[in-house]
């Protein structure tokens, strides 16, 4: 009875409400994918980042980090400078072992289809906290864009490889975090920041990484400058957020090695002339 009363009064609260909508709506969408109901966007990506995702988890199974990929050139070619290599992502180690890696169907469920649903919901939750505590919008206006930044159509073409899933989903979340504190100075929100930021660098190796970068660091400084306008002696603070930056880039510079060494091995230099370009490709098709 206790309890019944209790999960009341938490359904009285508009803000529960919200997130259960939330959560409904895009479980709803999400459904006919894990059913099995709906289509899924593929192209040459998801046909390379599956097999590979397979790999993993068999080696995981048979108590091995696969660093080296031993189906490809007898051995020699690093699984961890490739740009779909699942090694360094962490949240993957307990659906390696879920999976059975001899039935594909089961495979696909639980190494593609569950974490692409469940980054998607993360990325919708992440959007709605940061709408909501960190622009201060009402509970309306974060639930739409909680809703429509997990279902916009680069998060659903991110299925094509789920590294780019993994990405956008904490995007919103690393955000937050810096957003939280430069609000509050609260360390907790510094920490999550750093967090957040080591699993995203640690999600993919080489794709989206200037790129999202980029983006971050332009949404942190429109931050700066409405904190900066705000209370100037907040300079000492936007300091410290720069910090997660380089923490985390810090604590992922073995991902960052691996990129590094697979730039060394470009030794042909790439003309980016369009009449040599052309010249090749005559010169490609001709008997």
């Amino acid at each position: 009875m206790n309890l019944f009363k209790y999960l009341l009064k938490i359904l009285k609260n508009k803000e529960v409400l919200v997130q259960i909508l939330l959560f409904l709506i895009l479980f709803i969408f999400l459904l006919p994918f894990l059913t099995g109901q709906g289509g899924l966007c593929y192209d040459d990506a998801a046909f390379i980042s599956f097999p590979r995702l397979i790999a993993a988890a068999r080696a995981f199974q048979n108590g091995e980090v696969p660093l080296w990929d031993s189906n490809e050139y007898c051995g020699a070619k690093p699984f961890y400078t490739m740009m779909e290599s699942p090694v360094y992502n962490i949240i993957f180690y307990p659906l390696f072992f879920m999976a059975d890696t001899e039935n594909l169907d089961q495979s696909f469920l639980v190494l593609y289809i569950l974490p692409f649903i469940l980054l998607t919901i993360f990325s919708g939750f992440g959007t709605y906290y940061f709408f909501r505590k960190a622009v201060k919008s009402n509970e309306l206006v974060s639930l739409v864009c909680g809703v429509a930044y997990a279902l916009n159509p680069s998060m659903a073409l991110s299925n094509l490889s789920l590294i780019n899933t993994f990405v956008f989903a904490y995007i919103p979340w690393i955000l937050l975090s810096i957003a939280k504190f430069l609000e509050t100075h609260k360390f907790k929100w510094w920490l999550s920041g750093i967090i957040f930021f080591v699993l995203l660098n640690t999600s993919y190796n080489l794709n989206y990484t200037f790129r999202i970068y980029f983006f971050i660091s332009f949404i942190t400084l429109i931050l700066f400058i409405w904190y900066l306008k705000q209370n100037w002696k907040n300079y000492l603070y936007i300091i410290y957020t720069i910090s997660i930056f380089i923490i985390a880039v810090g604590l992922t510079a073995f991902v960052w090695a691996g990129i590094i060494e697979g730039l060394s091995w470009i030794t042909e230099d790439v003309s980016g002339k369009f009449s040599e370009s052309i010249n090749d490709m005559t010169n490609s098709v001709q008997p």
